[in-house]
């Protein structure tokens, strides 16, 4: 997009990229897969073995936000490797 574009036409094409509601969760699983296989076929890093990844909507009570990452801190044992994030579906 150039800046010299109307900033409704731009929020509308942007929009339209952009999956139903309805789909953004499962949308995300199976992004989220695909870049899970990349890593695997491709050890560009390293991943923790079965850290896992899960995406979720964001439950109510953190619906101020629009997308969180979770993880785990320097000295937390026992609370899991994986990262949690979340998504705002619908309204």
């Amino acid at each position: 997009m150039t800046i010299d574009r109307d900033p409704v036409e731009a929020w509308r094409k942007v929009k339209s990229r952009h999956p139903p509601a309805d789909e953004l969760i499962p949308r995300g699983r199976r992004t989220g897969a695909e870049v899970a296989n990349v890593f695997a076929a491709n050890p560009l890093v390293t991943l923790p073995e079965n850290a896992g990844l899960r995406i979720a909507p964001t439950p109510e009570f953190y619906r101020w936000t629009f997308a969180s990452l979770w993880t785990p801190g320097p000295f937390e044992r026992g609370k899991g490797s994986g990262a949690l994030l979340h998504y705002e579906c619908g309204s």
